[in-house]
């Protein structure tokens, strides 16, 4: 418990070398490592950028015939996200799939953040039918990300459909939303349509306070 209560501390402050090293060193003491331990500083070296190492992580986690759940997965994800990692993340999907961990909405959202950071937005957009068909809840920062991959590629048609089945499926909007959607909007020159979007999002504003 005293190694995973570190090697989290360690992932929490990016610590990553540290966290290797003290992975190193449970071995070394003969403390085997599982899977809460592997997942503490995979999340940590992706947190540092380290997208790399993570993965070589979680691959010797499979050699070692330790558990990667879902919380291992998620960890991963995040690396691709901040790392920017596209491919690497739309592999992971389907290795969760072959691996029978099912993939949920994070794993799906971090999918996408990576869709948008690569100007992949067709694929964001099918991913997020993909959700649709296999039931994953798609949330608020599920969709945001999904427009945004939209308006940065210049796709302000295709943003503001999901504008409208946010509407349709009541998830709720809120101002990084209105703002993702406005920008998608004044992209594609439709600045009317951006205008009354910042009506409805000051009278929105208005109306919870």
């Amino acid at each position: 418990f005293t190694y995973n209560a570190m090697a989290s501390a360690f992932g929490l402050d990016r610590e990553w070398v540290q966290a290797l090293q003290l992975l190193r060193e449970m071995v070394n003491d003969q403390v085997p490592p599982d899977t809460i331990t592997y997942t503490a500083v995979i999340d940590g070296c992706g947190k540092a950028l380290s997208w790399f190492r993570a993965f070589q992580l979680f691959d010797e986690m499979a050699d070692s015939g330790i558990e990667r759940d879902i919380l291992a997965y998620h960890g991963l994800m995040g690396a691709c996200v901040t790392g920017t990692q596209l491919y690497p993340a739309l592999q992971l999907l389907h290795d969760m799939a072959q691996s029978r961990v099912c993939g949920d909405t994070i794993s799906y959202t971090a999918a996408i953040v990576c869709c948008g950071e690569s100007g992949e937005w067709c694929t964001a957009l099918q991913l997020l039918r993909e959700m649709e068909d296999t039931h994953i809840d798609r949330t608020t920062i599920t969709y945001n990300v999904g427009i945004s991959a939209c308006a940065r590629s210049g796709q302000w048609q295709e943003a503001l459909l999901l504008w409208n089945e946010m509407g349709s499926m009541r998830v709720q909007r809120d101002t990084i939303t209105c703002n993702s959607a406005i920008s998608a909007c004044t992209n594609g020159g439709d600045y009317s349509y951006a205008s009354q979007l910042f009506r409805q999002m000051t009278l929105t504003i208005v109306e919870s306070s």
